[in-house]
């Protein structure tokens, strides 16, 4: 197979696909805080009933039971906008090899474009969180020469197979590459000093 023609334009999200299990990933700590929401407000109510609780009048305990089914349902709406945020941001994720570049674009309203020459890409390592864990997701650290001062690009939320799919892809991509650049290579100290 030519790999210059198959490295102008390779969409990667349709081979190796990230897990819709991101989405309930990504939206985790939203959904912790609603089931311990909902189970505050079952226990209160609870408590409220079997302790018999009177208070001097009746308005203490409806500003109690507004102020708690607010809170409530603030927190399941943020909760039901953090999954549909998840979602998009799950449709709109895209990555692939355009022109011998890595491209990868994030974002649902303000999309965020991270491009890579092929050739300056050191290294492609799978790693995974302890809630990346939990839930059998993997992530894909693309490291290059700038790595050092700020944070590895990521692809997050694969699968496993896809996670180590794509890896070994992009080690085969970027090693092609780097036979097809021509290396530089540096003038010894005795020619250098005669010119």
């Amino acid at each position: 197979m030519d790999t210059n023609v198959f490295l102008q334009f390779t969409n990667l999200k349709l081979p190796y696909p990230p897990s819709l299990r991101n989405i309930f990933r990504q939206s985790f700590s939203w959904m912790l805080a609603s089931v311990v929401m909902f189970s505050f407000l079952i226990f209160s109510n609870y408590i409220d009933t079997i302790a018999n609780i009177n208070f001097d009048n009746a308005a203490e305990l409806e500003l109690q039971t507004i102020i708690i089914l607010s809170t409530a349902v603030f927190i399941f709406s943020v909760s039901a906008l953090k999954i549909t945020f998840a979602v998009l941001h799950h449709i709109f994720l895209r990555y692939y090899i355009k022109s011998n570049q890595l491209i990868v674009v994030k974002g649902v309203f303000l999309q965020r474009f991270a491009s890579f020459p092929l050739e300056r890409i050191f290294g492609v390592q799978v790693c995974q969180s302890f809630i990346d864990l939990i839930f059998g997701l993997y992530n894909i650290d693309v490291v290059t020469a700038a790595s050092e001062q700020v944070a590895p690009l990521r692809i997050a939320g694969l699968d496993r197979t896809s996670a180590y799919g794509l890896e070994e892809f992009l080690m085969k991509a970027i090693s092609e590459r780097s036979q097809q650049v021509p290396q530089f290579v540096p003038i010894p100290t005795a020619q250098a000093a005669a010119m």
